[in-house]
């Protein structure tokens, strides 16, 4: 069994739009906050794939997902799914889903947290239960009458999503923000390669010209050098700056920013 300190861990609550990935939009988001979280919540999907306890997957067409619960550890999603289709529930491990519309209430544990780890018993718990402890020891207590309710915090999300984004200058350089200060590394840790932050940042809205993926759009900036772009298919991936360098921008035939990216040589 492995246990994991909550004391530190934040909760988000994600809402899900039409025709997203959630399996993957997820993991990405995840790994950019830390790469452990806890996860539950309930949506509709267009379809889904579902796998049973022997691995065998099941293609499922459009459903509500009336239970959604698990963890996203290292890059990797396990989510506990049931699905209502008519009358009829459908249970499995949700392998991957297009939402119709989803929310998803995400606690992120402090990656720095040690996993203390003890001998098994008769009644080993599994992941599913560490989550659910972890969710159960980092909520707040009820009030009776007084706080906004489930319904209130997700409409507050929607409206801050759909806020438009601030006219920007062309040509701008943006300036890197980096810590006022650094921390000392612990004895014997291995101190994070900050040198990206002397680089140009690109800023949600800008576009990236990757080598693989060709000109992607900036969704997100994470706090540790992380970036999700959308590719030109559609589909969204996280890549981290500290193996990818970021050169000065050009300007399209659109007047839109371009972030060339070359693999970051080794020091």
């Amino acid at each position: 069994m492995e246990a994991y300190d909550a004391t530190n861990a934040r909760r988000y609550l994600l809402r899900f739009g039409p025709e997203e990935e959630l399996v993957e939009a997820l993991v990405g988001w995840v790994s950019m906050r830390g790469g452990r979280a806890t996860v539950r919540g309930t949506g509709a999907f267009a379809s889904s794939v579902i796998a049973d306890v022997e691995g065998e997957e099941r293609k499922i067409a459009a459903a509500e997902a009336i239970a959604i619960s698990g963890v996203v550890d290292d890059g990797e999603a396990q989510l506990r799914v049931t699905l209502l289709r008519g009358m009829q529930p459908i249970g499995g491990t949700l392998v991957s889903a297009k939402a119709l519309g989803a929310d998803l209430e995400v606690l992120v544990l402090d990656p720095d947290a040690a996993a203390e780890v003890s001998e098994p018993t008769t009644t080993a718990p599994g992941w599913g239960d560490v989550a659910a402890a972890s969710a159960a020891a980092a909520a707040p207590a009820p009030k009776p009458s007084t706080g906004p309710s489930w319904a209130d915090a997700a409409a507050a999300s929607q409206q801050a999503m759909t806020q438009p984004e601030p006219r920007r200058k062309k040509r701008r350089k943006p300036q890197p923000q980096a810590p006022l200060f650094q921390p000392d590394p612990l004895p014997g840790q291995k101190q994070k390669d900050l040198s990206y932050l002397d680089e140009p940042q690109p800023e949600p809205g800008d576009f990236v010209q990757h080598k693989q993926f060709g000109k992607c759009r900036v969704d997100r900036v994470g706090e540790d050098g992380g970036l999700v772009i959308k590719l030109p298919g559609g589909r969204r991936k996280a890549i981290k700056l500290t193996v990818l360098e970021v050169l000065d921008p050009t300007e399209d035939s659109q007047g839109r920013l371009v972030y060339p990216l070359v693999p970051r040589k080794k020091r």
